[in-house]
């Protein structure tokens, strides 16, 4: 029953056109890769920019006055020893005292006026320290004089500092989020085009599941033949969830393998960061980046939220690095939670009305009100309980939308069960 479901679909024009959909989206994303590549902040393969103004600025009396002379003179020593590592293309080299250029610059922002944050920093910045101090000694370091201000941005560099660690361990090239890659190209659809097609594909492919069964007749004949009710409700359920899946992730793996063979391929052994906690709590990290100037901020070609507090935006410390095989791997496993949510509701509908039409239209409110009316709850200081909302995986396992990525699966797996058993009470008893 399945198998001969997934092979009606395959043979539908419906599905090819799809596909094509899908490659233009995908290309459209290439093409926006290319557009901020256009507008990249700095000239040369990797952004050297922070390092070359430190060696300009030394012995000014801005540069000078804000911390003392060792510091002043170890951060200009490693600043070289990146810029040599980066014209030599020596990239263990530039990735080693890249971790120590971010780990200096982690202790020189810790405040002395916000202990609980500077405690928490120090801690994360000693983790890595005795790793990649090169002798140097961690309480030699000073911290900036403007002492008061010094919270802020103390976490992005140490997010940094684990970042080239990663890199160093694992014999990686750096790479942007503007840069033309599988990995940049794939991160890029899992979060901006994905979200898209789990809310609209349930919608058009399974609105019509069952009742257009019961209206040409054909579930009659395989009823009669011994296929129970509930078998058949489940077969079409489970035929629905992997043919969409299909369809938002085979061309995916195909475009993305091609973007590698004709730019560039990076290992998927390649970092990027997420939010362990939401695997472990219910209790979300709200979401504050809505009316901020730059909500997020990338490393490599990870996106990380911001957050507004006491006036300033900043990120807070919470995130770990994971390889993107990981990654990818949780994504696919919320997309199906997702699916199974959407295609659950979809057929529930299609069982109950025969009228296709009829059901498409009210599946197209309850898919539109529901996301749109779920919107404020995933900013702000809000405990996001809506599923339609969960619709993208990379928020959910970054824990940026006002939902930890537990409370998200046990949602979805509810309302799974609730809207299966639901529609499975219903067929079996209905006049067919």
């Amino acid at each position: 029953m399945i198998l001969s479901d997934l092979k009606r679909h395959f043979k539908s024009p419906i599905t090819w056109l799809l596909i094509w959909l899908i490659l233009l989206l995908s290309y459209v994303q290439v093409d926006k890769i290319k557009a901020e590549r256009i507008n990249r902040q700095f000239s040369g393969k990797h952004n050297i920019e922070m390092e070359s103004l430190d060696i300009r600025m030394q012995g000014s009396k801005y540069w000078t006055n804000l911390v003392n002379e060792y510091t002043n003179k170890k951060r200009v020593e490693i600043a070289q020893k990146i810029i040599k590592a980066e014209a030599e293309e020596d990239y263990e080299s530039y990735n080693k005292y890249k971790t120590l250029y971010n780990l200096i610059y982690a202790k020189m922002y810790m405040s002395s006026t916000d202990k609980i944050l500077s405690k928490a920093a120090e801690i994360e910045i000693k983790k890595l320290w005795h790793k990649a101090s090169d002798g140097i000694d961690f309480e030699d370091i000073d911290t900036f004089y403007f002492r008061h201000q010094a919270y802020l941005t103390e976490f992005f560099y140490i997010y940094k500092a684990k970042f080239y660690h990663y890199l160093y361990k694992h014999g990686l090239e750096e790479v942007y989020k503007d840069d033309i890659n599988n990995l940049s190209f794939l991160y890029r659809y899992l979060i901006d085009v994905l979200p898209m097609l789990l809310l609209i594909l349930p919608v058009l492919l399974t609105y019509n599941t069952i009742s257009r069964e019961v209206n040409n007749g054909s579930i009659k004949l395989l009823l009669t033949q011994g296929l129970s009710r509930w078998k058949y409700y489940i077969s079409k359920y489970i035929s629905g969830i992997l043919y969409i899946l299909f369809l938002v992730y085979i061309p995916l793996i195909f475009i993305s393998a091609m973007i590698g063979y004709k730019y560039s391929f990076v290992s998927l052994k390649y970092p990027v960061f997420y939010y362990p906690i939401g695997f472990k709590s219910l209790s979300p990290r709200y979401n504050f980046v809505e009316g901020l100037s730059e909500p997020y901020v990338y490393i490599g070609i990870s996106r990380l939220p911001k957050q507004h507090i006491r006036g300033f935006e900043t990120i807070l410390l919470g995130d770990e690095i994971i390889a993107f095989y990981k990654f990818l791997g949780l994504a696919i496993f919320f997309t199906i939670l997702f699916l199974m949510f959407a295609v659950a509701l979809v057929e529930l509908v299609s069982a109950l009305l025969d009228n296709e039409i009829l059901s498409f239209a009210l599946l197209a409110v309850i898919f539109a009100l529901g996301y749109k009316v779920s919107q404020p709850f995933i900013h702000g200081k809000h405990y996001n309980l809506s599923p339609f909302t969960m619709n993208n995986p990379v928020t959910i396992i970054n824990g940026s939308c006002n939902v930890t990525a537990l409370t998200s699966l046990l949602i979805l797996a509810f309302s799974t069960i609730a809207l299966l058993a639901t529609g499975i009470l219903y067929f079996n008893k209905r006049n067919i």
